[in-house]
């Protein structure tokens, strides 16, 4: 074993009893030992001089030790009343064949380790902070893994948990940096949904023949970003791997396309009736998705966040849910099909790249206009695409109702003006609208809008509410505007609109005047409600 830049010096030593390595190893040389070998059975005590040779002495003291190899599959760890830990009012001592909690922590001199072949259990954090530890091979007969036993191990790039291992604790495999590959047995039936935690490198998982569907949710391989490839034994009768992708075993249900996973076209096999919970969230590796006319449901945040540029969604889809197509960055344009009967409020909100949402003329219970998406009588705003650059806003005549998180995440609109016709604002339709900053209230009594419908730390800061003349009162009453219950004011202040007709705007017979909507669309008289007047350089907010 080399050891950077020193000496090596190596020793092999046989513990007849337990707990007389400090009778071998003497004060002045247990510095200088890179390379040790023990058989026999060790203890606590025996443990306490080893953390110190290799370089961990408590949590946050270092010592001169070198120990950089350390073999023990010829050992045994034997139960002893000697304390090789201690932390936060806790004392660790060892038990007959586990490798206990803490037992190498911060042991950072460490780079190869062999462990006993004996052992039964490994405990939490076991292996945490040995950042230069190569590899670790789990021995056959370990039932069970701690939480988070090789925390920061951060040279180890694979591990094989053998088929023995039934149990594994919280973040398994948490924070390993220089992790690609992990290997479960077959005697594990389910995952903890935290087994993999900034894992970032990790590009292949393979799993055994008995994990159950049930017994994993999606979310264990989605926040995986540079996963390519989950592969699953031929013989498990639940999930099944197609080219690297995992799906119930009959493909009815499409559960993880790997985030990494390079494709500039997928399309998702026909015998898939479901397109799974969060399957494709995240993902940067896809650029065009095509979903069959045999997929009748898209499932909660299936396409989150991700990096999709394109959906082909054909006839057939039937049900999609809350954020399934949430978090767009790269996809500019949806078409929704006609056979679309429910979609979920939300199912679009936070899409900074979504610019139009259209809808088959054909559907029956939804529509679109200039890219808008509405109920079929277009008498309810369901989704302002987050992609829009319009600064400003004005909801259309006939939309009476503004539907949850219509506008949720809109980054660009300063300018919203609400329509006499709007007579119900449902809850969270403007949240985290962060340039909102003005919103004009046209209705003179509009009292049907959920308490947090204006949720938004902007509007909180420094927006203002205009309503129309003699009706500051009748407003500053309401609970969207200010929460008497939670004592929040969810705008910064609250004004009457200083009506002014057009007539008021000084005319000019060399300059001519344009007038405009707040979206900015040209008028070719004035209407109700806010309009731009522009005269030359001049531009002023008119309300008639």
């Amino acid at each position: 074993m080399p050891c950077f830049g020193m000496a090596q010096e190596q020793r092999t030593i046989q513990l007849d009893e337990a707990g007389t390595l400090d009778q071998q190893i003497s004060e002045e040389e247990k510095y200088s030992i890179t390379d040790l070998t023990i058989t026999g059975n060790v203890n606590g005590k025996d443990f306490i001089l080893l953390r110190d040779m290799a370089g961990a002495k408590n949590v946050s003291t270092k010592t001169d030790g070198k120990l950089a190899s350390l073999d023990l599959s010829g050992a045994s760890i034997v139960a002893s009343d000697d304390v090789y830990f201690a932390y936060a009012g806790m004392s660790y001592k060892t038990s007959d064949n586990v490798v206990g909690p803490y037992l190498f922590l911060n042991a950072d001199k460490l780079v190869n380790l062999k462990l006993p072949v004996n052992i039964t259990e490994i405990g939490t954090q076991a292996f945490g902070g040995c950042t230069n530890v190569s590899a670790i091979t789990i021995p056959d007969g370990v039932t069970t893994l701690g939480m988070a036993p090789f925390l920061l191990c951060n040279s180890i790039t694979s591990i094989e948990v053998p088929n023995s291992v039934t149990a594994m604790g919280i973040g398994t495999f948490q924070r390993m940096e220089a992790l690609q590959e992990v290997k479960l047995g077959n005697g594990i039936t389910e995952l903890d949904n935290s087994i993999f935690v900034a894992d970032d490198k990790l590009k292949k998982v393979s799993l055994g023949k008995n994990l159950l569907r049930e017994g994993f949710d999606p979310v264990v391989f989605y926040t995986l970003v540079g996963i390519e490839e989950i592969v699953v034994d031929e013989e498990n009768s639940s999930i099944r791997s197609v080219d690297g992708v995992l799906f119930l075993k009959d493909l009815s249900e499409i559960i993880s396309y790997p985030n990494a996973r390079q494709a500039d076209v997928y399309e998702i096999p026909a015998e898939c009736s479901l397109v799974g919970p969060y399957s494709f969230c995240l993902n940067k590796g896809v650029k065009k998705v095509v979903i069959p006319s045999t997929v009748g449901e898209i499932q909660y945040s299936a396409f989150a966040s991700s990096n999709i540029e394109e959906f082909e969604i054909n006839e057939g889809v039937a049900y999609i849910c809350e954020a399934a197509f949430s978090g767009l960055d790269k996809c500019a344009n949806l078409h929704i099909p006609a056979s679309a009967e429910f979609i979920e409020p939300a199912a679009f909100s936070f899409s900074y790249g979504l610019e139009n949402i259209e809808v088959d003329e054909n559907n029956p219970s939804y529509a679109s206009r200039d890219g808008i998406f509405y109920d079929k009588s277009l008498s309810m705003l369901l989704a302002y695409p987050g992609g829009r650059l319009d600064e400003s806003y004005t909801t259309e005549p006939g939309v009476t109702t503004i539907g949850p998180m219509a506008f949720a995440g809109d980054i660009n609109l300063t300018s919203v003006t609400l329509s006499e016709d709007i007579n119900c604002i449902q809850d969270m339709a403007f949240t985290q609208t962060e340039a909102l900053i003005e919103v004009y209230c046209m209705p003179t009594n509009l009292t049907d809008v959920e308490t947090y419908a204006f949720l938004s730390e902007t509007l909180m800061a420094e927006g203002t509410l205009y309503v129309p003349e003699g009706t500051l009162d009748f407003y500053n009453a309401q609970s969207w505007v200010y929460s008497v219950e939670d004592g929040m004011p969810f705008f910064a202040q609250v004004k009457e609109m200083e009506g002014e007709g057009i007539e008021s705007t000084p005319a000019s017979t060399d300059t001519a005047i344009q007038i405009y909507d707040t979206a900015g669309r040209k008028l070719q008289t004035p209407r109700r409600g806010l309009n731009i007047v522009q005269q030359g350089d001049r531009v002023i907010k008119v309300l008639r």
